[in-house]
Parts: C-alpha cells; structure tokens; sequence
C-alpha cells in the first residue's frame, strides 16, 4: 500500500492508481468502506467513489 502525495494537474492525492484494484477486491471481499478508508488513510466518501466508479474508473482489475 502506497499513501505517498503526488501532484496532478487537479491537486494532491493520496490514492495511486496502483492502489484502486486493490481498494476495489477489499470491497469485494467484505471488508467495511470504513476499514478500507482507514487504512488507506482517505475519507469513507473517497472509497465510496471509488467504489461507485465516480473517480478511478479508467484504472481497471480487481485485487484477488
């Protein structure tokens, strides 16, 4: 897991691409939005885009 700030043209984010597939297969595991959101260190509401696909839809895969 990776929580290093990078800068894009929009701002900071604490999210890598690299980390989304494995945001979404925790998802799909059956772990909680709220655990997911702790220990990427990012609000409940980041993870709940994220799992809706409104931001990080183009990355695509699920962690297995």
């Amino acid at each position: 897991m990776s929580v290093v700030k990078f800068k894009e043209e929009k701002g900071y984010h604490k999210l890598e691409e690299s980390d989304i597939p494995l945001i979404r297969g925790l998802l799909a595991c059956g772990i909680s939005v709220t655990d997911v959101a702790e220990k990427f260190e990012v609000g409940m509401t980041t993870i709940y885009r994220v799992k809706r696909g409104d931001v990080y839809s183009y990355v695509k895969g699920v962690a297995k």
